[in-house]
């Protein structure tokens, strides 16, 4: 994949209403510096293919320590130097900052033929 000076790679991954509650398959989204969230998330779409009503359901988030959600009203841009992860040591390569998708994850939508585990509690 070739990349122009002003282009970087943005973290995409799904979730589900906390942002440790990761799941499917996370990648990365070629993004110009200074790119609107507009485009960004038409491109998502896109990638994803999904519908525009299951779309609509989605909830985006700049996630660091904490999700902060972001919509289209916000005129939310993506920076390169908030994503850049060119200049760092090996052991620092987890990005500073990702693109949160917040929806429901179809994978684990009960079962009516396969009885959800419950937690094990343990009394001390």
């Amino acid at each position: 994949m070739y990349m122009e000076p002003n282009e970087f790679l943005l973290p995409v991954a799904h979730f589900q209403s906390e942002s440790y509650r990761t799941f499917g398959v996370p990648f990365l989204l070629k993004v110009k510096d200074n790119e609107s969230f507009v485009t960004v998330k038409e491109r998502i779409q896109k990638k994803l293919d999904v519908s525009d009503q299951e779309f609509e359901k989605y909830k985006f988030a700049i996630i660091s320590m904490r999700a902060t959600y972001i919509t289209d009203e916000e005129k939310q841009i993506f920076k390169k130097e908030d994503y850049n992860m060119n200049n760092l040591p090996i052991h620092f390569y987890a990005p500073k900052l990702w693109l949160g998708l917040d929806h429901v994850n179809k994978a684990t939508e009960p079962s009516k033929h396969i009885p959800h585990e419950t937690a094990i509690k343990i009394y001390n």
